[in-house]
């Protein structure tokens, strides 16, 4: 029988490797909170703003034309490049949020790459837990999977139907999974300072900031903040930087992890904070992290099984 803490980490890996970004940015109960907090803006794209994803075009340059929107950030080494892969979700009309298409845009060596499509299946057959600081397989696949243009993109999310309501979605199942959305009873209503200070720290905490290759110091000027938290891993010295605070939003900031090897960065990961953070990782990143280290090779069954 599936033991609950193997179940548990399955269902961390999967979200820390991407799986759930198309939920966290569909809202499809359509709620008001949605517009109150304005942080929303970091996860929804315009189609209109496509063509500023030229193949070739500066990483840096690209995000600050974006406002630095984008998330489920995450940049390792591949085949002795740098690649960062960031996720968006493009809508056509402000008013229907609903109707969007999720895309996961690729950066090489600091520029971008191309839109690919985000599998969904984490796990294929003959995959392998993978050492911390090492690239995924999914990202591995991701990198070798056919582009979508941005002419494809467009006709797609302006075709994309409005989701149906039939009952609790997976979005409300998540957020109820994982801390983020309580019963009413338990629920604090979040304040207009509550919207203002996450959107302060998603700002600050933004993992796409940083590149493969920078220094501590580097890392900590970009972000403005010393480590919370700092510990050794297989692949070199994991360092946390972020907030412990937390707040009653789905659209939670996020805290960004990096590890250093030999005083660089080789691994830069945004991960979940506030009450997802603390299910995700009740005793914190690095602890969480060492629990990936100790199943380097086992198979998707064998992890489950785990105890």
């Amino acid at each position: 029988m599936s033991s609950c803490k193997g179940l548990r980490f399955i269902l961390t890996l999967t979200l820390a490797l991407g799986w759930v970004f198309t939920c966290l940015g569909a809202h499809d109960d359509g709620q008001d909170s949605v517009h109150r907090d304005q942080s929303y803006i970091s996860i929804y794209v315009s189609i209109d703003d496509l063509d500023k994803f030229r193949p070739g075009r500066p990483k840096n340059e690209l995000l600050h034309d974006l406002q630095w929107r984008g998330f489920g950030v995450e940049a390792v080494v591949w085949e002795g490049k740098h690649v960062m892969e960031i996720a968006y979700v493009f809508y056509a009309d402000p008013k229907e949020l609903q109707r969007h298409k999720s895309y996961t845009a690729l950066f090489v060596d600091g520029k971008f790459e191309k839109f690919v499509r985000s599998d969904s299946e984490i796990w294929k057959p003959g995959d392998k837990m993978f050492k911390v600081g090492e690239c995924s397989p999914w990202l591995a696949r991701l990198m070798k999977s056919p582009a979508v243009s941005n002419d494809v993109i467009r006709k797609e999310v302006m075709a994309s139907p409005a989701p149906r309501k039939q009952g609790p979605s997976m979005c409300s199942t998540l957020a109820w999974l994982f801390g983020a959305s309580r019963s009413p009873r338990e629920k604090r209503e979040p304040t207009a300072a509550d919207y203002q200070r996450n959107a302060a720290l998603r700002h600050q905490f933004t993992a796409a900031r940083l590149d493969l290759g920078m220094t501590e110091q580097e890392v900590e000027r970009v972000l403005q903040a010393k480590p919370i938290e700092s510990g050794a891993l297989k692949a070199g010295t994991c360092k946390v930087y972020g907030s412990s605070e937390v707040f009653p939003i789905l659209n939670h900031f996020s805290n960004v992890a990096v590890i250093f090897r030999n005083g660089k960065a080789i691994m830069i990961r945004q991960v979940a904070a506030g009450e997802s953070g603390q299910y995700q990782a009740p005793k914190g990143w690095i602890d969480n992290y060492r629990e990936w280290d100790a199943m380097e090779g086992m198979t998707y069954d064998q992890m489950k099984s785990r105890k």
